[in-house]
């Protein structure tokens, strides 16, 4: 029988065979053919196994970074979502101040600054005027009619005038179409 002592003096060359490094010991299979094959057998299940177990492994790490950068996705575009929402209602609630500067600065020239000032920072977050002109025809996703003289789409004057955000009606331009 070999013991770990005697093990330690063995050596494999290159060749792959097992070679004494003392000439006294001697090397003798206590294992039989049979015995062998069966542990052969036995490492590569076991072997299978871990394969299968690394690859499951690898396949949930892979799934939960997919799962994360998804995630980390429907953040970003829910944050820019609420921003956009949180720059909606503001404008909304400001439209009403606009509209009192145009009213005040058809009697008063001097508050044309504030008003251009007012107007300059709120292009800069995406507010556009909805651009109209009498005898356009009626857009009702664009224009509410706020009196009509008969049954034509043709506008005819302009109660007030209508802006979008970011491609998103704030307020429809108020119209009056004959």
């Amino acid at each position: 029988m070999l013991t770990k002592n005697k093990l330690k003096k063995f050596r494999i060359d290159p060749s792959g065979q097992v070679r004494n490094s003392d000439p006294e010991i001697t090397f003798e299979s206590e294992e039989d053919d049979g015995d062998c094959q069966r542990k052969l057998k036995e490492l590569k299940l076991k072997l299978k196994k871990n394969l299968k177990e690394r690859d499951d492994y690898l396949a949930g790490w892979q799934r939960a970074k997919a799962d994360l950068i998804n995630t980390q996705q429907r953040f970003e575009k829910h944050t820019q979502e609420i921003c956009a929402l949180a720059n909606f209602d503001l404008v909304k609630n400001l439209l009403p101040i606009l509209d009192s500067l145009d009213k005040i600065m058809e009697k008063d020239s001097h508050l044309k600054t504030l008003r251009e000032q007012t107007i300059s920072i709120l292009r800069s977050i995406g507010l556009q005027e909805i651009l109209v002109k009498l005898g356009d025809k009626f857009d009702h996703n664009y224009h509410e009619v706020v009196l009509s003289k008969g049954d034509g789409e043709t506008i005819t004057e302009i109660a007030q005038k209508g802006y979008v955000l970011n491609d998103k009606v704030v307020r429809p331009v108020k119209v009056i179409v004959e």
